[in-house]
């Protein structure tokens, strides 16, 4: 018991069919220190019991040991009178008979299991089982995830809940159960983000917004910020090329090879929009204006 150990003892008794179910004698085996070591201990002093009927032999009350090298049971000690063995009997306790039916009934009556929700959310949504398991794992998110997945990108809304939702979450030490944000909310900031009506960092700060326990809607939040998402391709592309005129420095180092400058000239251009620019598509005006300059 000192090294955490835990020790099971087994009564054991064997009668004839036809005999009263308290006609065998029981023996107790003591110190069975597993399942498997249950199993075969109770097997072996079922065998032994049995050759000794059928030989006429008396079955002793005894406490008994079991050697799981030779898998036999050895006397360890003798009792006089069963009183020693402290027993007590309840004779009023009937026979209890568990059907089939009332264990499948109680099955489906359960709630459904970590390992069930695993298996049934790798199906149905496609998305990563590390990703999954992180969910499962923070009390109320696989129904918080899948409320806020209908009609929406699964994926993506895994993705957003794994890094942002629970990188806030970890910031401010607080449990999803407990924070403001709702399945509402986060469903408002991906339609946003999806209909590109803000950016991806705009995005973050309304989450951030939510999670300090921002009552407005994001279209109101987004229309007091006096947020917009700049689509059209020739204004981004005039921002772009007056940009590459005031850094010629850096475009001539890009066309030596130092492809790193381009990381220069988008972090410039979401500056000069306001981050109002999606970094993507900030990213392929730049370098479409460059490897043009590269062509001539």
């Amino acid at each position: 018991m000192e090294e955490g150990s835990l020790r099971c003892d087994v009564n054991v008794s064997v009668y004839r069919n036809g005999e009263n179910k308290m006609s065998g004698t029981r023996c107790e085996l003591k110190n069975l220190n597993s399942f498997k070591v249950i199993r075969d201990a109770i097997n072996a002093e079922v065998s032994r019991q049995i050759n000794a009927i059928e030989q006429h032999q008396a079955i002793e009350q005894e406490t008994r040991g079991y050697d799981a090298r030779k898998n036999q049971t050895f006397v360890t000690r003798s009792k006089e009178a069963a009183p020693d063995y402290r027993y007590m009997p309840e004779p009023d306790v009937p026979e209890i008979h568990i059907s089939e039916e009332w264990i499948d009934l109680l099955r489906q009556s359960l709630p459904e299991t970590p390992a069930a929700a695993l298996e049934r959310m790798i199906a149905q949504y496609g998305i990563a089982q590390e990703d999954i398991e992180t969910m499962l794992a923070e009390p109320g998110c696989a129904e918080f995830f899948e409320k806020s997945a209908i009609g929406r990108n699964a994926k993506q809304v895994a993705a957003w809940i794994t890094s942002e939702v629970f990188g806030q979450l970890a910031y401010r030490n607080q449990r999803l159960a407990d924070s403001p944000l709702s399945v509402v909310q986060f469903g408002q900031i991906l339609d946003a983000l999806a209909a590109d009506k803000i950016t991806s960092a705009q995005a973050k700060h309304l989450l951030i917004a939510f999670m300090d326990g921002e009552a407005r809607t994001v279209e109101q939040l987004v229309s007091s910020f006096g947020w917009t998402v700049i689509s059209d391709e020739a204004e981004l592309q005039a921002i772009a090329k007056q940009l590459l005129d005031d850094h010629p420095k850096e475009v001539a180092g890009y066309l030596k090879g130092q492809t790193k400058r381009l990381n220069f000239f988008v972090g410039k251009l979401m500056k000069a929009t306001r981050g109002q620019a999606k970094p993507q598509v900030a990213s392929q005006t730049i370098k479409a204006l460059l490897e043009a300059k590269l062509k001539k």
